[in-house]
């Protein structure tokens, strides 16, 4: 049997074309345990915000991600989501 631990982070911000708040994913992160819990693989991986422009400062604070890091990792959400499928099915 294999565990898979999933961590997302979330921006929480202001959508002006929705005109309400937005919980946007910018990271996977993700680690594989064996049946005794023992880590054998980890996943981590950035997305580019598509929704807001601004990275909210708490998030910011908290994580240590920044918005040029999120932009540098040039990853869209169908783009991760497809390298953690890759990762699960590994």
């Amino acid at each position: 049997m294999t565990y898979v631990i999933l961590d997302l982070e979330f921006n929480g911000a202001y959508s002006k074309k929705k005109h309400r708040f937005v919980n946007e994913i910018i990271e996977f992160g993700a680690v594989k345990c064996d049946e005794k819990l023992n880590i054998v693989d980890n996943f981590s991986a950035l997305v580019t915000p598509q929704i807001s422009k601004k990275l909210n400062t708490h998030v910011s604070q908290l994580t240590h991600i920044n918005m040029s890091d999120l932009q540098e990792s040039n990853n869209t959400f169908t783009h991760v989501l497809s390298k953690f499928r890759k990762f699960l099915e590994s």
